[in-house]
């Protein structure tokens, strides 16, 4: 009898460690190293360029302010200190009283019923969509969709960093770090994981460039169909021939560069090769 149950309890005891190997197994670190996993996107304002992120961990952060309903309070940027705009289609939203640098400009789903004063704050529910211009450059400013006035003279909420993952539609933010939010990817420096699957040379009156497609899986540019996995980096030096060895050798590889939006869609600029 005795043998009997030192053999069930050893039977027990290996399927209790087959399983705890199964569940580490789950956890564990892609190929890449210290490259985070898509379960944990990024934070813009806590980046460290020496811990690669994979494509689609960086994408799904990057996109996931596109489409998302948003609730902020600004100032209106109005022309006169105060103005009845019934028949306006859009209005543009300031951070401070006064500012003459507008954060958003919002298409107006219904007309305003109330008037508008510049030094007093409206609060704004509507639908992120672009950003209007070239974030660094002048005039430049974000574009909400189906815009509607909901609150007048409210007092300012705190300011405080955001992400699209960290604020509900029904979190009232301030105009200037909600802009802070959606504008806090471009020009960061990262590092990039993925599968290399092909190069482009291009020579235009503007110099010579390489485009490096990377996608998120071990699969080929044409297999790809869900954007989410793919990501393209810019460079001026040649390192093809890394690239070639680490697609034969069946392993990702890291790209550092510097995140640049281009027509709405992420990409690293003056990219090198990590490894």
């Amino acid at each position: 009898m005795k043998s009997i149950v030192s053999i069930l309890c050893a039977a027990a005891l290996a399927l209790m460690l087959t399983a705890c190997g199964k569940k580490d197994g789950a956890n564990a670190e892609p190929k890449s190293g210290n490259a985070q996993s898509a379960t944990s996107l990024p934070n813009p304002f806590q980046l460290d360029p020496s811990k690669p992120i994979l494509v689609q961990a960086l994408n799904q952060a990057y996109f996931g302010w596109q489409g998302k309903t948003v609730t902020l309070v600004g100032y209106p940027d109005t022309f006169f200190e105060e103005e009845e705009l019934k028949e306006a289609k859009t209005i543009k939203l300031t951070g401070a009283a006064g500012d003459k640098k507008p954060l958003f400009e919002c298409a107006l789903a219904q007309p305003l019923s109330a008037k508008l004063s510049r030094k007093k704050t409206i609060t704004v529910k509507g639908k992120y969509n672009k950003i209007f211009g070239k974030v660094g450059t002048s005039g430049y400013y974000a574009m909400l969709t189906d815009c509607q006035v909901i609150a007048n003279d409210e007092p300012m909420p705190p300011v405080a960093q955001v992400t699209a993952f960290s604020i509900k539609e029904a979190d009232k933010v301030a105009a200037a770090p909600l802009f802070a939010g959606i504008t806090a990817w471009e020009g960061k420096e990262i590092s990039v994981t993925g599968y290399y699957v092909a190069t482009t040379k291009s020579n235009t009156q503007y110099g010579s460039s390489i485009r490096i497609d990377l996608v998120g899986e071990n699969k080929g540019l044409a297999e790809v169909s869900n954007k989410m996995m793919k990501f393209s980096c810019y460079t001026q030096s040649d390192f093809t021939a890394d690239l070639d060895k680490a697609r034969k050798e069946n392993k990702p590889v890291v790209i550092k560069g510097k995140l640049e939006d281009f027509m709405g869609e992420p990409q690293l600029q003056k990219s090198i090769l990590v490894k």
